[in-house]
């Protein structure tokens, strides 16, 4: 007989360990949530309350809860692999080059630049965090298992990256008598679109706010007939858009979509010339670029106060890809290890090192000879 009067096992409706094929898995189903899908590393954001893609650019970004295998059509949830063996299409895995650190595609990491996505590749930019999820090791009816390792920020404390502040994306720059701009601007007097991989800064500053293309994913070859400029629709929602390209061989439909609106959802078929196709993955591929018109004719005030009007070409550029080099040193730096430099800028002086040290040994030799020490 049990000295209390209810029993004191632990009975959970929403966590399973099933042992199965020669796998074992910890599985938790989560109510279904819209822009996520089968393959997404996901995590819980305490902020919003509720469950998004974890993405590797940052230490909290990076926190992993799971992989989402698949949505349970019956009850409406994602079925979440925290632990163990899981089946992943290969679709959802992305190369970008190198993999599985070094030993083959077979180790996939957490992406630093689309949330959610699982790379063969560690991230290579400073400041992002090395974190494998996935390893493929096919085993009964599974592709292989979560390992959601602890990660590591590349560049320790002190690092350096090829980027400006965030906050540069976007600036505005105007050339008069000149089309040509800067590196990392384009032409804002037309729309530009911007994959999401290629312009991680962009769209994490801008996000959807100005346009952008819809990658829905099909679970069955797309019938014949699909063209751009076809309008898609969704059954009980607000759903619009327009076809722009459509890739036969993925699977892909690209939708070209109005300003923040909502991804399509996954449960529910896309209706294309009176065919519905059932999609199992819909995900932001690209953005576009405001469009910046200039006043015409434009004038320039002189000291005096004199409109001199601007007779030669105005064009405006819109910085979308930060370019240069940033450094972040902590301010106490405790290690065991040397550090290596031939100066340092203190304020405004930049001091060489071994002269100054050099210097300072002189001023003590004269005053160890002077009082005899």
């Amino acid at each position: 007989m049990p000295s209390c009067s209810t029993s004191s096992n632990i009975v959970s409706s929403i966590n399973a360990l099933n042992v199965s094929l020669g796998g074992s898995r910890l599985v938790v189903p989560i109510n279904y949530v819209s822009g996520l899908t089968s393959g997404d590393v996901i995590r819980y954001d305490i902020a919003t309350s509720g469950y998004t893609g974890s993405k590797a650019d940052s230490e909290v970004k990076a926190e992993v809860f799971g992989v989402i295998e698949n949505l349970d059509s019956t009850t409406n949830k994602f079925n979440v692999i925290i632990y163990g063996s899981i089946t992943i299409d290969s679709l959802k895995l992305f190369d970008v080059g190198g993999g599985g650190g070094g030993g083959g595609n077979d180790i996939y990491f957490l992406s630093g630049m689309t949330a959610g996505k699982l790379q063969n590749a560690a991230p290579s930019d400073l400041d992002h965090i090395v974190k494998p999820i996935y390893q493929i090791s096919p085993h009964g009816s599974y592709t292989g298992v979560i390992v959601n390792y602890l990660g590591y920020k590349l560049g320790g404390d002190v690092s350096a990256a090829t980027t400006d502040e965030a906050n540069s994306v976007g600036e505005a720059q105007i050339r008069i008598g000149s089309t040509s701009f800067d590196e990392g601007y384009v032409d804002a007097s037309i729309a530009h679109e911007l994959t999401v991989t290629d312009y991680p800064d962009f769209y994490e500053r801008f996000g959807k706010q100005y346009g952008y293309v819809e990658r829905l994913t099909a679970s069955n070859t797309l019938p014949g007939g699909i063209v751009p400029n076809n309008v898609p629709s969704q059954l009980n929602s607000s759903y619009t858009g327009k076809v722009v390209s459509v890739d036969n061989a993925n699977k892909y439909i690209y939708v070209s979509r109005p300003p923040n609106a909502d991804l399509a959802s996954t449960n529910k078929s896309i209706k294309l010339n009176g065919v519905s196709i059932p999609i199992t993955a819909s995900e932001v591929y690209s953005v576009y670029t405001p469009v910046i018109n200039l006043s015409s004719p434009l004038v320039i005030t002189a000291k005096d106060g004199a409109q001199i009007p601007i007779t030669q070409t105005v064009t405006v550029g819109l910085k979308v890809k930060p370019i240069g080099v940033q450094v972040s040193i902590p301010t106490t730096i405790e290690t065991n290890s040397s550090i290596t430099a031939n100066s340092f800028i203190v304020g405004d002086n930049e001091i060489n090192i071994e002269n100054y040290i050099l210097n300072l040994n002189s001023r003590l030799e004269v005053l160890e000879e002077r009082y005899n020490l």
